[in-house]
């Protein structure tokens, strides 16, 4: 019998923003300055690598603390709180998408985004980390084996995913630019036992 363990769980929700509140945070990621990425094509980041920390964010800063915090205490996770280790918009022209790639300075990463867009994409890592290093064909229509799973942003919607599963942003196929605020999440307090103790 085949039993499903220690599956990866994200979180999705909506982030109660005024529309007013939310167009003010596009037009100013639109203007914002912007440096090309390695890691896609006509794919760029924020100069600005800690963006959330601007006064115009002040709520959204608080708002997706507020989920990323109901998504750990939903899982169990314990701890005295949390805070931003950085964040960056993002500018994905047409045609353009990032590479799969995963944050490993982070606990947790997450996107908010301020109109639907183009799907964010994700790996399955008992594919991507599987012990036999031939190429295997797996059964597209099996749910333990899809390769990857898309997450359609709507509007002021919010995803959150532990900083280890890898990810993408598939290709814009429209005609503007797609936007987004990314982020990375670390616990504070104190962590693990003597020598290995750790406090942020």
């Amino acid at each position: 019998m085949i039993q499903n363990i220690f599956p990866v769980q994200i979180f999705t929700d909506q982030i109660d923003i005024a529309d007013k509140k939310n167009n003010k945070i596009l037009s100013y990621i639109q203007k914002t300055e912007y440096i090309k990425t390695l890691s896609g094509n006509n794919s760029s980041c924020s100069k600005n690598q800690n963006i959330l920390d601007e006064k115009i964010f002040d709520e959204l800063r608080h708002l997706i603390l507020k989920k990323a915090k109901t998504y750990l205490n939903n899982l169990g996770h314990v701890f005295e709180g949390l805070q931003f280790c950085n964040s960056w918009a993002t500018k994905t022209m047409p045609n353009g998408f990032s590479q799969f790639h995963e944050h490993k300075n982070s606990y947790i990463s997450g996107t908010y985004y301020m109109k639907k867009s183009s799907c964010i994409s994700f790996k399955n890592p008992m594919i991507d980390k599987w012990f036999f290093d031939a190429e295997i064909n797996f059964d597209e229509n099996n749910i333990f084996t899809y390769e990857n799973l898309n997450f359609e942003p709507k509007e002021k919607s919010i995803v959150l995913f532990p900083s280890f599963l890898k990810h993408m942003v598939s290709t814009n196929e429209t005609k503007n630019n797609r936007h987004s605020i990314a982020f990375n999440i670390i616990p504070k307090g104190e962590f693990d036992k003597i020598t290995s103790k750790l406090k942020l």
